[in-house]
This record gives C-alpha cells, structure tokens and sequence, in this order.
C-alpha cells in the first residue's frame, strides 16, 4: 500500500511518541511504502524550525533525526500532474504526491 503523510500528522508524531500518528507512522513505516515530494518534504522543515516548537524538541539536533528518519523511511516522487481540488490549495500537494491524472 501506498501512504502520504500530511504534515500535521507528521508534525504530531514528531512531538507526541506515544500518539495516534507515530503509531501510524511507525506501521507504516514497517509495512507500507510512504511517499513524499520535495515540496512536502520543504514545508515539514519550514514548519517543524518554526519557534513555537523548539520547547517540544531538546534541540534542533533532534528536529533532524526526526526529519532524516522522516526521509529515510519514505521514497522522493516526482510531480507528474498539478491538482487544485482541495479547499485548501496548499493540500493540492498530497494528492499530487499520488500522480493522480487530470
């Protein structure tokens, strides 16, 4: 099964160890082949540096273990087809991960 991870669950299973997205990250992970883009990819770091996390974290040292797992444990696609389906354009990203056609 292919999986795509939103940021906001990426971003929760980052911070809470014990929680329902880093169970299902780390199943994933296990069993599944996770994709990405490098536009996903790009705002997960934008996001997971942004200052009102770095008192979850005990340093940024721990933000990239996080992120380098995060890559390690997916594959890179390439954008085939742009979408703008969702009510929140910066969504469009998650199905395009897919490759869904037009």
């Amino acid at each position: 099964m292919r999986i795509v991870f939103d940021n906001n669950v990426l971003i929760s299973a980052a911070l809470l160890k014990d929680s329902a997205p880093y169970k299902a990250l780390k199943k994933a992970a296990e069993n599944h082949v996770i994709l990405r883009s490098q536009s996903a990819l790009k705002e997960l770091r934008d996001v997971i540096y942004k200052s009102k996390f770095n008192t979850y974290f005990e340093n940024d040292s721990a933000k990239k273990r996080f992120i380098f797992s995060y890559i390690l444990a997916s594959s890179d696609v390439v954008i085939k087809h742009h979408v703008s389906l969702c009510r929140d354009p910066k969504d469009n990203m998650y199905l395009e991960i897919l490759n869904l056609p037009h």
